[in-house]
């Protein structure tokens, strides 16, 4: 909320907007620090924010100026569909555009993974460069895996992993691709158990995929969590079963901090009317954050007690 805020207060989206010439200086900034550093989650999100602002300045301007003199670089197959909000689409349509968007991206990567084609790993790059501006269709796919069947789960993961490693660098997309598909398993697993409290075995894989190793490439855990959130906040069990899976997992993972961040980012997506919900997802998102919150103030408490009896 911070970051929109400053971002809305500079009046860049503003001037972006009434002049395609700036916003088109300022794509080509984020494209070259992007390619330094394509995992880099902090400029993500300055990406997303700072298009999702221009976006709504766009939207009341109404300006002559085309989408695509905004998004010269990007295939024009991709733009509407990746720039169009899930909040305007029916939901029953939004599994099979997100299966479109996966397969599209799917076949410019096989053109650009390949390495002999400068004009297919540049289209590729201008892919993913959209969808890291659109990244609501990667939130809006996080949420949808959480009601999956697994038959319809491998074009979801695919966007996921394609987001996180678009060019693939020493086959880290193929290979995340396996553990995110095996992160899945195991949610879709604990969050359909018909016996609680869970046992602690069931939930030593999960904890064991969010643990970072250092010959572990980072987005794995971090999608990780973030599937994990979304299954606690989305899935159909009882909140406090919810709660109490969570609360172990990040737990015994050290990752309360990270799943605090998924939690308020999720509940900034869901003011904002960008996600689908249901009647209860906010105080579903307000208990797990108290959850995480008072999990905080306990070891604070001992930190105090340790120190005094010291």
């Amino acid at each position: 909320q911070n970051l929109e805020h400053q971002v809305t207060k500079s009046f860049l989206p503003e001037a972006c907007a009434q002049h395609c010439s700036i916003f088109l200086v300022v794509s080509d900034i984020f494209r070259s620090i992007l390619k330094q550093n394509e995992i880099s989650q902090p400029v993500r999100s300055v990406v997303q924010t700072v298009t999702r602002c221009v976006l709504r300045e766009l939207s009341l301007l109404r300006p002559q100026t085309s989408l695509k003199d905004f998004f010269p670089q990007s295939p024009s197959s991709l733009l509407v569909p990746l720039l169009t909000m899930p909040s305007e689409m029916p939901q029953e349509a939004l599994n099979n555009h997100l299966k479109w968007l996966s397969s599209s991206l799917q076949r410019l990567a096989e053109d650009g993974d390949d390495g002999c084609s400068t004009r297919g790993r540049h289209h590729l790059f201008e892919a993913w460069f959209l969808l890291v501006q659109c990244a609501h269709w990667v939130q809006m796919a996080v949420q949808l895996l959480v009601t999956s069947k697994p038959e319809d789960c491998d074009p979801l993961l695919w966007l996921l992993t394609f987001y996180h490693h678009p060019t693939n660098k020493w086959h880290q997309r193929a290979l995340q691709l396996v553990r995110v598909k095996e992160a899945w398993d195991h949610l879709h697993t604990l969050f359909s158990a018909s016996v609680f409290p869970v046992p602690a075995a069931h939930l030593q894989p999960l904890i064991t995929l969010l643990s970072v190793k250092p010959q572990q490439p980072s987005p794995a855990p971090s999608l990780t969590l973030d599937l994990l959130v979304h299954f606690a906040v989305f899935c159909r069990l009882k909140l406090n079963i919810s709660a109490n899976i969570l609360q172990t997992v990040v737990d015994m993972s050290g990752l309360r901090d990270g799943a605090a961040c998924v939690l308020s980012s999720l509940h900034l997506r869901v003011q904002e009317g960008s996600c689908f919900k249901s009647g209860d997802v906010h105080l579903r998102i307000r208990e797990l954050q108290k959850t995480i919150t008072q999990m905080n103030k306990k070891d604070q408490k001992r930190v105090e007690r340790w120190d005094i009896s010291a």
